[in-house]
Protein backbone atom coordinates (compact mmCIF):
# COMPACT_ATOMS: atom_id res chain seq x y z
CA UNK A 1 0.00 0.00 0.00
CA UNK A 2 1.41 3.66 -1.16
CA UNK A 3 1.21 5.22 2.23
CA UNK A 4 4.36 7.07 2.77
CA UNK A 5 4.73 10.85 1.07
CA UNK A 6 8.00 11.30 -0.14
CA UNK A 7 10.10 14.58 -0.66
CA UNK A 8 9.03 16.58 -3.74
CA UNK A 9 13.05 16.45 -5.07
CA UNK A 10 12.38 12.54 -5.64
CA UNK A 11 9.08 12.50 -8.06
CA UNK A 12 9.75 11.30 -11.42
CA UNK A 13 9.93 14.12 -13.96
CA UNK A 14 6.84 13.80 -16.74
CA UNK A 15 4.66 11.24 -15.19
CA UNK A 16 1.45 11.72 -13.21
CA UNK A 17 1.85 12.09 -9.41
CA UNK A 18 -0.40 12.82 -6.47
CA UNK A 19 1.07 15.94 -5.31
CA UNK A 20 0.80 17.21 -1.51
CA UNK A 21 0.70 21.26 -1.30
CA UNK A 22 0.40 22.42 2.55
CA UNK A 23 -1.43 25.47 3.60
CA UNK A 24 0.50 28.82 3.31
CA UNK A 25 1.82 30.12 6.44
CA UNK A 26 -1.06 32.86 8.45
CA UNK A 27 1.63 36.30 7.71
CA UNK A 28 1.13 34.70 4.00
CA UNK A 29 -2.09 33.78 3.39
CA UNK A 30 -4.12 36.37 5.11
CA UNK A 31 -7.64 36.14 5.92
CA UNK A 32 -8.95 34.04 3.15
CA UNK A 33 -6.11 31.63 2.68
CA UNK A 34 -6.02 28.65 0.93
CA UNK A 35 -6.37 25.38 2.73
CA UNK A 36 -3.48 22.38 1.88
CA UNK A 37 -4.70 20.53 -0.65
CA UNK A 38 -3.62 17.12 -2.58
CA UNK A 39 -4.43 17.12 -6.82
CA UNK A 40 -2.47 15.50 -9.57
CA UNK A 41 0.21 16.58 -11.12
CA UNK A 42 3.79 16.10 -13.07
CA UNK A 43 6.22 19.06 -10.44
CA UNK A 44 6.67 20.37 -7.69
CA UNK A 45 4.47 23.70 -8.30
CA UNK A 46 1.11 24.71 -8.13
CA UNK A 47 0.30 28.06 -9.07
CA UNK A 48 2.57 30.51 -6.52
CA UNK A 49 2.60 27.52 -4.10
CA UNK A 50 4.75 24.92 -4.33
CA UNK A 51 4.37 20.99 -3.42
CA UNK A 52 6.56 19.42 -0.69
CA UNK A 53 5.74 15.44 -0.97
CA UNK A 54 5.02 13.22 -3.64
CA UNK A 55 2.79 9.45 -3.91
CA UNK A 56 2.70 7.15 -7.29
CA UNK A 57 -1.19 7.20 -8.42
CA UNK A 58 -2.82 4.25 -7.16
CA UNK A 59 -4.16 1.54 -9.26
CA UNK A 60 -7.65 2.42 -10.84
CA UNK A 61 -10.50 0.07 -9.70
CA UNK A 62 -11.34 -3.16 -11.35
CA UNK A 63 -13.76 -2.60 -13.43
CA UNK A 64 -13.60 0.61 -14.31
Amino acid sequence: MMDNWQPIETAPMGKEILRYIPTLPPDIRGYNGLAALIDIGYGALYGYRKATHWMPLPEPPKGA
